[in-house]
């Protein structure tokens, strides 16, 4: 597994556990699912993130609400903050992951239902096309060594 940007959704990782989470909804994994549905399968997606066992399944969990606008009660706003300060690569002082994981934290303690939000993101594609602009020679560098 490799990581290939300091953002919430951009390694392996995270990417597999949106597709766990959009199994618990019954979803495949580039469905466009609403605030609805994600509302209505919340307690499903919730226990499949506590099955992963990572702060980063709830990371990806409050990515999900904030794009969809869901619903997102206080007690869970808790949770993926908390996720987000146990993010092993921003406790080992990673500038840019720090960034990212605050970004998240405050985009959920400001989240109301019905209001969707971008999150930075950065694709494997648009690594690769920039290290081609850039004249690099392209190849995955794994972000994150200490990381799964």
């Amino acid at each position: 597994m490799g990581w290939w940007s300091e953002t919430v959704m951009g390694g392996d990782t995270p990417l597999d556990y949106k597709g766990f989470l959009c199994d618990a909804m019954g979803v495949p994994f580039d469905y466009k699912f609403t605030a609805e549905h994600l509302g209505k399968h919340m307690p499903a997606v919730v226990r499949a993130a506590e099955g992963l066992k990572d702060p980063i399944a709830f990371q990806v969990l409050g990515v999900m609400i904030l794009e969809s606008g869901a619903e997102c009660p206080d007690d869970l706003k808790a949770r993926i903050v908390d996720a987000t300060k146990a993010d092993e690569w921003a406790k080992n002082g990673d500038a840019v992951r720090i960034r990212h994981m605050t970004d998240l934290a405050t985009k959920i303690c400001l989240h109301t239902p019905g209001t969707t939000v971008e999150v930075p993101s950065e694709g494997l594609f648009d690594k690769f096309a920039e290290m081609i602009e850039s004249g690099s020679e392209p190849g995955l560098v794994n972000k994150n060594r200490g990381r799964k």
